[in-house]
């Protein structure tokens, strides 16, 4: 066996994988050492969902609909895309803020419907 491990980051294409040596201590880290465990989701939380569309996929500001267990489903804020039931762990959905630049900055464009 090598003494590299690959990394994959979810909601990433694999050209972003890199391939990072075992005992890298630096680069390699615990799971949440850097950042918090946001996949908790629940009612009303906005996140971004990406399109379905493989030859292009596109990033849409969304929100959660409803919870069931390790599943939410997931609905765009402007109603473009339908809604879809997917894992919490799903790379189809990421961090507010991951690919959608206003999100970043806190500024949602719409509200999640009551």
């Amino acid at each position: 066996p090598g003494t590299k491990v690959k990394v994959h980051f979810k909601g990433w294409s694999s050209r972003w994988d890199s391939w990072i040596e075992r005992d890298d201590e630096t680069s390699l880290q615990p799971l949440f050492a850097r950042t918090d465990d946001w996949r908790r989701l629940k009612v009303g939380d906005v996140c971004e969902m990406r399109s379905e569309n493989p030859a292009k996929p596109l990033w849409y500001e969304a929100h959660v609909a409803d919870v069931a267990g390790d599943r939410v489903q997931v609905r765009t804020i402007a109603q473009s895309q339908p809604s879809r039931w997917l894992e919490a762990s799903s790379e189809q959905i990421c961090r507010p803020g991951t690919h959608l630049r206003h999100l970043r900055r806190g500024q949602a464009t719409g509200q999640a419907p009551e």
